[in-house]
């Protein structure tokens, strides 16, 4: 009695098993038509918007068409009411030309022409800021010219002998017999015999702009005076970028700032060179203050003592219009000698240089002008030079660290510190 609710038990159970999975088939057969259902009515809907789309534009097109129709009978009726006939009155002949007048037009043009190239020359002739002619130099600036020194290329340089020490730019010690040689003896034959030659015996050597050849022609002026027979000292005043010692291959553990200073005497800063009677006081150690100490009173005294010493003294300093440093030797030297390439910025740079000598009272001894070219005859006739460009070269050494000055004095291009400033 006990077994047969048993197997009831199981035989109700796998009925509601059955039962279980055919709800559960239905279930999933509805789903799957409620999907269908559902993608059907939004197909139908995109059906009706398209339809209702395409329905307004065939109204739209049914009324373009109404209106063009309407307008087409419109013309016809008032072409048929009367228009404009056209009737042949003559037959067409051979005509002339009446516009334009090639005669008329040449002669305007003609003298259009001649007029807008003498607008056109006056034009350029003002805006040309270079100089042709030493007489144009001469009234521009004021100041009398006293030299002109050949174009030299790094063919003619390498030519000299160099076996001394000192740069191969030293052309009165390596090429005495050259035409640049004898451009600088003629600056030392106007200094020696102008009229203030007896009184010019300190002279400050500078230029407007790096790169003029100012360090060149303070060395090779140097030289042609001591073997004149004068006693010549080359004194270094340019504590940025010092060269000199470099020039003339001497030592430069002492100098003329180690003298200011009372760390070296005199006598043991000077340093006598290859040539004879000239000597060279460099620079020394490099100054943290280079204008304030060329601004004090020592500077003065150590040229008054140079002058008693030495017949000439010839001061490099650095670029007036790069740094204050040049005007404050100016009042204390006998005269000032620029050296100048002639270049469309010439005008405007030498009248700016000569401005700041004159405001602070300084005595012109007169211009030189370097990179001229031979076939000028050292630059009497129509001026020639290379096409040269004034830049300014950055003479900020950061003089706050020693180690900043040394690379950036290192890191000038070979040409600007070895070659003195002469364009190669």
């Amino acid at each position: 009695t006990t077994d047969v609710p048993t197997d009831f038990i199981v035989i109700y159970l796998q009925s509601l098993r059955q039962q279980m999975q055919r709800i559960a088939r239905e279930r999933q057969d509805l789903e799957t038509q409620a999907g269908e259902a559902e993608r059907l009515a939004r197909a139908l809907g995109n059906d009706e918007n398209e339809d209702r789309t395409r329905r307004n534009e065939i109204d739209r097109l049914t009324k373009l068409f109404d209106n063009a129709s309407s307008n087409v009978s419109q013309t016809k009726v008032d072409a048929e009411m009367g228009g404009v006939k056209a009737q042949i009155l003559a037959h067409a002949r051979d005509g002339g030309l009446v516009y334009p007048r090639l005669s008329q037009f040449m002669s305007m043009g003609a003298f259009l022409g001649g007029f807008l190239g003498l607008v056109l020359g006056y034009l350029v002739e003002i805006a040309d800021k270079s100089f042709r002619k030493p007489h144009e130099v001469i009234r521009e600036f004021g100041v009398p010219i006293i030299g002109h020194i050949p174009f030299m290329t790094d063919e003619r340089l390498k030519g000299g002998n160099a076996s001394n020490g000192m740069d191969r730019t030293a052309v009165c010690v390596h090429q005495p017999r050259s035409r640049p040689a004898e451009a600088y003896r003629s600056v030392r034959t106007a200094i020696c015999f102008s009229a203030l030659g007896s009184s010019h015996r300190v002279i400050q050597v500078s230029s407007p702009a790096a790169g003029d050849g100012k360090s060149t022609l303070a060395l090779n002026l140097s030289i042609a005076l001591a073997m004149s027979g004068k006693r010549t000292i080359l004194v270094e005043s340019d504590f940025r970028r010092p060269k000199v010692h470099k020039l003339t291959a001497v030592e430069n553990k002492y100098g003329i700032v180690d003298v200011l200073r009372g760390v070296a005497e005199l006598d043991d800063a000077v340093q006598s060179t290859s040539v004879e009677s000239f000597f060279v006081l460099p620079c020394g150690s490099r100054p943290k203050d280079p204008a304030e100490l060329l601004s004090r009173p020592e500077y003065e005294q150590l040229i008054q003592v140079l002058r008693e010493k030495y017949d000439y003294v010839i001061v490099d300093t650095p670029p007036i219009l790069a740094v204050t440093d040049p005007t404050s030797i100016a009042p204390r030297v006998d005269g000032v000698l620029l050296a100048m390439r002639l270049s469309r910025h010439t005008r405007d740079l030498g009248r700016r240089t000569l401005e700041q000598l004159r405001d602070v009272g300084a005595t012109m001894a007169g211009i030189v002008i370097n990179g001229v070219e031979e076939s000028d005859g050292y630059g009497y006739g129509s001026y020639r030079y290379s096409d040269y460009q004034y830049y300014y070269k950055s003479y900020d050494d950061g003089y706050g660290h020693e180690r900043n000055a040394k690379e950036d004095y290192f890191s000038e291009d070979r040409s600007e510190s070895i070659d003195a400033d002469i364009l190669l």
